[in-house]
Formats: structure tokens, sequence, C-alpha cells
């Protein structure tokens, strides 16, 4: 049971990014090997599995990271800042979908997110504007007044 190496699409997956033996020294080791905007690397799933889209943009906005920053250009405290977001913010969100019935589950309810999907909003950290660009198939959803 838990061991899908055997299934399409999971072998070569990261650990869970709420496995308790990813520590924020394993973090720190895993994202050193990784280039590309911050966005991008939390979204990899060979990376750490479990973080998409919409949990990304929450990650980045708890932590005060722009999500088009470049991996190499993150300081120590940027670093351990992400981690423990990803951290609170997984678990907050685990915490408020187990208590949703299955059907809001599956219309992906997500009114509890801050950024995502809040385009031109406000942001409910410091009252900037929610941004939104799109690319692709993916919309980011920052705040430019916190996210640095």
């Amino acid at each position: 049971s838990g061991d899908y190496s055997g299934v399409a699409g999971f072998n070569g997956r990261g650990p869970s990014a709420l496995d308790p033996d990813l520590s924020l020294d394993v973090f720190k080791e895993r994202l050193k090997q990784r280039q590309g905007q911050i966005k991008n690397v939390l979204r990899n799933q060979t990376f750490i599995k479990g973080i998409g889209n919409a949990y990304a943009d929450e990650i980045l906005v708890y932590a005060g990271i722009n999500p088009f920053r470049r991996r190499a250009t993150l300081t120590e405290d940027e670093i351990e800042k992400l981690y423990e977001s990803m951290r609170k913010v997984l678990t907050q969100i685990r915490d408020v979908l187990s208590g949703r019935s299955l059907d809001e589950i599956a219309i992906e309810k997500r009114d509890f997110m801050m950024v995502h999907n809040r385009g031109g909003g406000i942001c409910p950290l410091c009252g900037g504007r929610v941004s939104e660009v799109k690319a692709n198939r993916f919309k980011t959803n920052y705040c430019q007044t916190c996210q640095k």
C-alpha cells in the first residue's frame, strides 16, 4: 500500500510535499539541483509531488517570493521561508479539504485561496492588487506589492 512505482507516470516523482522525511536540509539539496523560475520548479513533480499551479501561487504569496524569480536568485532566508510556507499552506489546505464534501472537492471549490483565481482582486496580506498572467494553459496569480 502506498507504493505506486509500478504505475505509469509515478516513477521518478519526488517526495510528497508533506512527507515528514522532507526536512529543510533535504528540500534545500533538492532545490539546488533545479533551474528556472521558482513557480515552475515547485510545480515540477520530479522535484516535489503534490504541488500544482494553484498551490504554487498560494505557497509563493505566503513566502513573499515573486513566481517569476529564478531559483538561483533566492537567498538562504528565502529558501527557508519557502519551505515553511509550503508546509504551512499545504497543511491548511489539507485541513480545509478534509472538511469538504466530495462534491465540493470535485468542482474544485477554492474559496479558501488568497490569490489563485483572484486576479484584479485585493491581496489579503498587504492590500495590494493581485495580478494575473496567462501563459499556455496556466494562470499565475500574485501580488506585485508583497512578492519580491
